[in-house]
């Protein structure tokens, strides 16, 4: 407010910044109640990024940073704002650069080096309440039309008409001697301006592909607030001429070509370009270890893999076998009762069709087959023996 009224700014110039910071900050706190069983929040129903931490932030990069925004950036500390630079501070404005200081003063020093203040267009202003000191081996004030040095009342006068006095007091002058000779006249040396050129300024608008979008609208605005509005060429590709130096803005319009046409489809590579089947990834292993390995060795692998088959079907068969001799035992320790267990285990589809009979109910009677006593002798078994 204070730099507003010494007018070392603008009207309006802070109510932009403040004005966007207060909308920026309205959306972070967002509105409406809180429902903390629903877990909502009115915070953040605006898509803000904001870094918060109770202890500090620290930011750093081997390479360079880039801090971009489009519309307006504010910086705001409580205490010291410092800035390290190893080379130089290069500082750009378009629309003016305004410096308030509220107290203290404002100290611009030069190691080394000159220290150039130029109004290339306009004017210079100095403005001291108390006194304007300039020390140096010598002064040098040049004026190409008129020079005036006025003070308390009195003045003088240079231009190319004379040197004029005017005071409404005593004029005194000291020196040894006058000496009045011819007329003589001595020109002032003036630097020229530097001329501002109309450099070109490219524009490139492209998809994330590399496409350019054809024939597409644009609007160059330069510093200076002239518009400038063409189309882009086949590649989304401008050179525009004219141009004041400094900042610019540009607007890019929509791509007037159809989405729906195959022109429009960019397409993306699949990949791997021909992904392997399952049936090739044997093959291709082989042939990897065919490469590391020499030929004896690879027969050797074989072989090896030929043993480890039969290897393990002789262990399958003697678990068999090992299972086999176990049931048997059992039945020879528990009598004929088991029986049925050793037909249910040599034969595992026995149980399941004595289950079906079962649920058949009655079965149909077949005639008991006649069997000659003559011809078949029944030996008595004892208890715990089995007939084979």
């Amino acid at each position: 407010m204070q730099a507003k009224e010494l007018q070392a700014q603008e009207a309006g110039d802070q109510d932009d910044v403040a004005k966007a910071l207060h909308a920026q900050h309205q959306g972070v706190l967002g509105s409406g109640p809180a429902n903390l069983t629903a877990n909502e929040f009115p915070e953040f129903t605006e898509p803000h990024l904001v870094l918060a931490s109770p202890a500090g932030i620290a930011l750093t990069t081997p390479r360079s940073s880039h801090i971009a925004t489009g519309e307006h950036l504010a910086l705001s500390s409580t205490g010291h704002t410092s800035l390290s630079i190893g080379k130089r501070l290069l500082a750009s404005a378009s629309r003016g650069m305004r410096l308030f200081v509220q107290s203290m003063g404002w100290r611009l020093v030069a190691a080394s080096g000159d220290i150039d203040v130029r109004a290339l267009k306009d004017s210079i202003n100095l403005l001291a309440k108390l006194n304007i000191t300039a020390n140096a081996d010598r002064i040098t004030i040049t004026a190409k039309t008129e020079l005036v040095i006025q003070g308390g009342g009195s003045a003088t006068t240079y231009n190319a008409g004379g040197i004029t006095h005017a005071t409404s007091g005593p004029y005194t002058a000291h020196a040894a001697n006058f000496a009045y000779t011819g007329a003589k006249s001595l020109a002032g040396v003036f630097p020229e301006p530097p001329k501002p050129g109309k450099g070109n300024l490219e524009l490139f608008n492209q998809y994330a592909g590399r496409q350019g979008i054809k024939e597409g609208d644009y609007e160059v605005i330069d510093a200076l607030g002239k518009s400038i509005k063409g189309k882009l060429d086949g590649k989304g590709f401008a050179s525009v001429a004219g141009a004041a130096p400094g900042p610019a803005r540009v607007v890019f319009g929509k791509d007037p070509a159809d989405t729906w046409s195959d022109g429009s489809y960019i397409g993306k590579p699949e990949w791997p370009l021909n992904p392997p089947g399952a049936e090739d990834v044997p093959s291709q292993v082989q042939a990897m270890v065919a490469q590391v390995l020499p030929s004896k060795s690879w027969e050797m692998l074989e072989k090896g893999k030929d043993m480890a088959q039969t290897g393990m079907s002789a262990m399958q068969a003697a678990q068999g076998a090992m299972q086999t001799a176990q049931q048997v035992k059992g039945v020879v320790q528990g009598g004929v009762a088991g029986l049925p267990k050793l037909a249910s285990a040599a034969l595992p589809s026995a149980s399941g069709i004595l289950g079906e009979a079962s649920k058949a109910g009655k079965l149909p009677s077949l005639p008991a087959p006649t069997i000659s006593k003559s011809v078949v002798k029944t030996p008595s078994l004892l208890t715990g023996e089995v007939l084979s």
